[in-house]
């Protein structure tokens, strides 16, 4: 089918667009021979494996902006990406070639992916603990969630735009712009904590966890300034713990949600963009109807500017140490900014940029190292790592806690392609593990505590 569209394409198409056609139509068929083989090897609906979700954020990345080009005519304005693509003035023919490397990228994925998911799951288990009360410690987790939301409200600074919101703590000493880090780790993993204990309960906070999600996803567009990422995991996350909790979400209904999420997103960005102005907004809507969101070109715009870097020979100097920058933010209270690529290309390319304007991830890392060949082994770690996730999890997957740790790692997976490979296992080892010990200790502890009050107060038989 991709060699007749290719074909027609051939007949049809003027050679500019030609330049970008066949490595798109690969990505689709890619993709496409991706979901055959997986369905054939796990069995169950697809919309609950890491790596269909992740693989179509990939796939997204690649033809939305290439759909951009297509409309622009490769025509770029001034300013058109605010970054360092247009100011390169690509050819079709470079758009193209650097389409090659996406796919490249999502090749690696799939046979790694592929390669070590294994077949169906084993047998359900059962709850590790039967369920219980989880009442206490729902309302501890929804209480201390809210107090944090109160506490980072009162100690941040004004915030008037988008970049503001990533300095609001910077007039804080060292010492309470940590105290304010522990309460931003328990309100970002305790979402996911919470909403897993919800699920467990479906029928008893039904109404209550999609009331929390409306909630928690519009404080978290409007205390950042529009910022979608942290939004996007908790739609995602949510609808993960609907699928493994309640009911199974076939792909047709999990394809419309993800391209719900993505016109949704579209519309917040056009939102940012136009100052928050509604009206706005409205306006360019009827005059040019809703544009795809640059979010879409974000990676592919830095890849390539850097792999054009790579093959002038003007890569700016790096040290060798931020190729293990992943690993060095297990560290705690280290400067996590010295050796991290995204720091160091805002340093060399945006120096009076307030924070790093911009996604760096695999692509682009890539070219600072190794090339293709770099991208391709990245890309096959990077499968692989998810396959073994899934493989673990499904065998566990009607555990509480091995079910909040894959959720996480579904839900946030984007931020493998926007920031890097490992990033999620030191966000994990942040974020997430720290809430779910606290609930661990605060469960026990109620446990014990309603053992000894039993205990206590014993029935007195009279005679």
């Amino acid at each position: 089918m991709t060699i007749v569209i290719w074909l027609a394409a051939l007949a049809i198409l003027d050679q500019n667009t030609m330049e970008v056609v066949p490595p798109i139509l690969v990505t689709g068929a890619l993709f496409f021979t991706f979901c055959i083989f997986l369905k054939c090897i796990v069995r169950t609906p697809l919309f609950g494996e890491i790596g269909f979700i992740y693989i179509g954020f990939v796939v997204a990345y690649t033809i939305l902006p290439t759909v951009v080009f297509l409309k622009l005519n490769f025509d770029f304005p001034s300013g058109f990406d605010t970054l360092n693509f247009s100011v390169l003035d690509p050819s079709p023919e470079q758009i193209g070639r650097h389409l090659w490397r996406h796919n490249i990228f999502i090749l690696s994925l799939v046979i790694g992916y592929l390669s070590l998911r294994g077949g169906v799951a084993s047998p359900v288990l059962g709850e590790r603990f039967t369920i219980h009360n989880d009442k206490p410690t729902i309302v501890f987790l929804l209480s201390g969630i809210l107090l944090c939301i109160v506490a980072i409200s009162v100690f941040s600074a004004p915030v008037d735009d988008y970049y503001d919101h990533y300095t609001r703590f910077d007039h804080l000493s060292w010492v309470w712009r940590r105290i304010l880090y522990i309460f931003v780790i328990f309100k970002t993993g305790g979402y996911y904590v919470l909403f897993a204990l919800m699920f467990r309960n479906y029928k008893e906070y039904k109404f209550l966890v999609f009331f929390l999600l409306i909630a928690s996803v519009g404080y978290e567009i409007i205390y950042s300034y529009g910022s979608r990422i942290e939004a996007l995991s908790l739609l995602i996350g949510f609808a993960g713990f609907y699928h493994f909790k309640v009911k199974a979400i076939d792909l047709k209904k999990g394809s419309l949600y993800l391209m719900t999420l993505v016109v949704f997103f579209t519309l917040v960005e056009s939102y940012r963009a136009a100052d928050f102005d509604f009206s706005l907004v409205v306006d360019q809507m009827v005059g040019k109807g809703l544009n795809i969101a640059y979010e879409f070109g974000s990676v592919f715009y830095t890849s390539f500017h850097l792999y054009s870097e790579r093959l002038s020979g003007f890569m700016p100097q790096h040290d060798w140490l931020m190729f293990f920058g992943d690993f060095l933010n297990f560290i705690p209270f280290v400067d996590h900014t010295a050796f991290n690529s995204q720091y160091w290309y805002a340093q060399n390319y945006f120096p009076n940029a307030i924070v790093p304007p911009q996604t760096m991830g695999p692509l682009a890392d890539s070219a600072i190292w190794g090339g293709e060949i770099d991208l391709f082994v990245r890309g096959l770690i990077n499968g692989m790592l998810y396959a073994l996730l899934a493989r673990w999890f499904y065998n566990r997957k009607n555990l509480i806690w091995p079910l909040v740790i894959y959720v996480y790692f579904y839900a946030t997976c984007i931020v493998a392609l926007k920031y890097s490979v490992f990033f999620q296992l030191s966000a994990l080892a942040r974020y997430v593990l720290p809430v779910i010990i606290i609930s661990v200790i605060f469960k026990r502890s109620g446990d014990i505590f309603e053992r000894i009050s039993d205990k206590k107060v014993q029935p007195t038989l009279r005679i």
